[in-house]
């Protein structure tokens, strides 16, 4: 599974499911977010869900291990949450990066079936943060700004020099 996240705001947010087969267990997919801006965010739900006819499975616990793993926010990811066959459990993942640069974060899942072996899935996430320059027209419109603004302070220091009229 690979998704790609559109940078946006909630209403934009990328969506996708992920089904953890206790009879394979190991690398479930990757997510990479597109680059998104110091400062904005992306988000993305993911569906987590069990093969049809599996029994429950539990999630036991969690670790989330990476470099630069601070822009990734997860929610509505517990201990103890069940998934029952037909009862796809939503998570919310936010990439908000406060600095430049790369960011991963590895989130492995433990699930502990009615019986059996635990099984131990690893989700990838990646994402790039990039500092925004302003648009060259922007500049134009400051820097005409300015020189109105010194335009202005000029002609009025002029003005008050005795004997200029």
């Amino acid at each position: 599974m690979e998704a790609t996240c559109p940078a946006g705001i909630l209403s934009g947010t990328l969506f996708q499911s992920l089904t953890l087969d206790p009879n394979t267990p190991g690398t479930a997919g990757t997510i990479a977010f597109d680059s998104e801006a110091v400062g904005q965010f992306a988000t993305l739900t993911l569906q987590l869900s069990i093969p049809a006819g599996d029994v429950n499975e539990r999630i036991s616990s969690y670790t989330v291990a990476g470099t630069n793993t601070a822009p990734f926010a997860l929610l509505g990811l517990a201990v103890n949450e069940v998934l029952k066959d037909g009862q796809p459990l939503d998570i919310g993942i936010v990439f908000a990066p406060t600095t430049s640069g790369t960011a991963n974060m590895i989130l492995t899942l433990n699930l502990t079936p009615n019986g059996g072996v635990d099984p131990a899935f690893n989700l990838v996430l990646t994402g790039n943060a990039v500092t925004t320059v302003p648009e060259p027209t922007a500049c134009v419109a400051l820097g005409l700004g300015l020189a109105t603004l010194a335009w202005a302070a000029r002609r009025k220091n002029r003005r008050s020099v005795p004997g200029r009229t």
